[in-house]
């Protein structure tokens, strides 16, 4: 990943579930001399999935850094993942994905910087992109991008908990409120909702844009269909889920189009695609993890 100087930037860890407080982190400048840490401050885990996000300081100095996490702290038999940070002065702020794109051509070719611009090859990392991005989607079943902005939607109503996919939380400050209305069963209004709690997907309160409101849970029934307007899918793409769609570009590039003899192809020659491949499905796994209430 890139970070400008002296910037906070996330790592997501995969590790095993119930070592925060344990997990430890460290940034070294790839030849064993530490730079930052080791600590075990800003590590969080996603509910208890054994997934982590740290959130961490970039070095103030441009370069090529080693991120490792520990479990022990020794960095030797207790280390359990460890991943790059180019630290540039020069980075340009990072264009949002258009569509329901997950990441851009310049997240993909960020993992190679060796690579030479080609309009061929980058119309096909866009095409790779889409589709990774509708695979992704599709697979986890998530509203990452939304299909619609602020918006109105039916729900039956089985239980008290009612599942209504990827809401952003309800914020009237920025114009986004929430209205939650029962119909009975010819689509007519009954009464307004009230007492309801919403339920995040993960265990703790919505702090990162990867947090939506998953489902609303009533106190009382009143009606055999729930109408819910707001605003739906995330925010804005979760920097993990950006960071993951383009290593999963990079896979597909490299087994359905060229392995050698183009120029991203030579360029990506000395990629670690085990832990590439590792990384983006434990991200995809992640986010196919269920709601904890």
């Amino acid at each position: 990943m890139r970070a400008r100087p002296s910037s906070t930037f996330e790592w997501l860890i995969p590790a095993s579930t119930g070592l925060a407080g344990t997990l430890t982190w460290r940034i070294d400048d790839g030849t064993d001399n530490t730079i930052d840490g080791p600590s075990t401050d800003d590590i969080v885990e996603l509910g208890a999935t054994g997934q982590y996000v740290a959130t961490l300081t970039a070095p103030s100095s441009a370069g090529d850094y080693v991120l490792l996490s520990s479990t022990d702290g020794s960095f030797d038999a207790g280390t359990v993942y460890a991943g790059q940070l180019t630290v540039t002065s020069s980075l340009a702020e990072p264009a949002s994905p258009s569509g329901r794109d997950l990441c851009t051509v310049a997240d993909v070719t960020s993992y190679v910087p060796g690579y030479r611009a080609d309009d061929t090859t980058d119309a096909k990392l866009q095409q790779l992109i889409t589709s990774e991005s509708d695979l992704i989607h599709e697979e986890t079943a998530r509203e990452i991008i939304g299909l619609s902005g602020h918006d109105t939607r039916v729900f039956p109503i089985l239980y008290r908990r009612v599942p209504i996919g990827d809401l952003t939380p309800p914020d009237d400050a920025t114009n986004n409120p929430l209205e939650v209305t029962f119909l009975d069963i010819d689509g007519n209004e009954l009464a307004e909702a009230t007492g309801y709690t919403l339920l995040y997907r993960l265990a703790r309160q919505p702090t990162q844009a990867w947090e939506p409101v998953t489902a609303i849970e009533l106190q009382s029934i009143g009606g055999p269909f729930l109408q819910v307007t707001g605003t739906w899918g995330y925010p804005s793409v979760p920097p993990f889920v950006r960071e993951k769609c383009a290593a999963r570009v990079i896979m597909r590039y490299l087994s359905d189009v060229a392995s050698v003899g183009t120029s991203f192809a030579e360029a990506a020659a000395n990629i670690n695609l085990g832990p590439l491949f590792a990384s983006a499905r434990d991200a995809i796994d992640l986010l196919q993890q269920p709601m904890i209430s």
